[in-house]
């Protein structure tokens, strides 16, 4: 969670407060720290849009390739997710005993939840499947989208092909089928592993899944 001292409110105005002094100095290890200050690691897609925006809505012309804005920004957010955010997911959450991934760690790592949710399970193989083609072949990226696709394939469905919405940490149902949220992270989970790794059972649950979602 963002820092509870703060309101939604209080905590974009600081975002802005913020950007707008690194627009004036360019100063991106200020902004690091003061990001990690305000512990609000939960909400940082807010940060990164109002940067969007606002390098946008700032610059000019003539001055963009003095004050490459967004590239900066790139390089950083490129070096966080490289360096500490996807390693802090293979480190933590494979479970090697039961296959798919936990996802509910805390700070450290630790597991605070071993229930299994499906569209947490779907998330994961996506990202990794989607990293692995689009920023770099790294093999424990694929072993990454390879284990949470197979606790998938074995456990995710019920016997007319809806997903649950959640599992036990051996893959016994806890949640019943309800709705489409789930089928829709497993559409896109097959869909991108088969990118990567075009078998055919691949594309199959990725297309069935997102036809049964159309029939629902």
């Amino acid at each position: 969670m963002w820092n509870q001292a703060l309101t939604n409110e209080e905590l974009g105005n600081k975002f802005k407060a913020t950007l707008k002094e690194y627009i004036q100095n360019s100063d991106v290890n200020n902004v690091g720290e003061y990001l990690r200050e305000l512990s609000c690691h939960h909400y940082l897609h807010e940060f990164v849009k109002r940067a969007i925006i606002l390098a946008i809505e700032t610059a000019k012309p003539e001055s963009i390739s003095q004050k490459p804005t967004l590239r900066v920004f790139a390089e950083q957010y490129h070096k966080e997710l490289v360096s500490s955010i996807l390693p802090f997911w293979v480190e933590n959450s494979p479970d090697r005993v039961n296959g798919g991934f936990f996802t509910c760690l805390d700070r450290t790592g630790k597991v605070f939840d071993t229930d299994k949710f499906i569209w947490l399970q779907g998330r994961e193989v996506w990202c990794f499947s989607f990293m692995y083609a689009n920023l770099e072949a790294r093999p424990e990226w694929l072993e990454m989208a390879l284990l949470g696709a197979d606790f998938l394939e074995k456990h995710g469905r019920d016997a007319d092909g809806n997903w649950y919405f959640s599992l036990t940490a051996d893959g016994k149902p806890l949640v019943q089928p309800y709705n489409i949220f789930s089928d829709c992270f497993a559409t896109m989970a097959f869909a991108a592993l088969y990118k990567i790794k075009p078998e055919e059972r691949y594309k199959k649950i990725a297309l069935d899944t997102f036809e049964n979602i159309l029939r629902r």
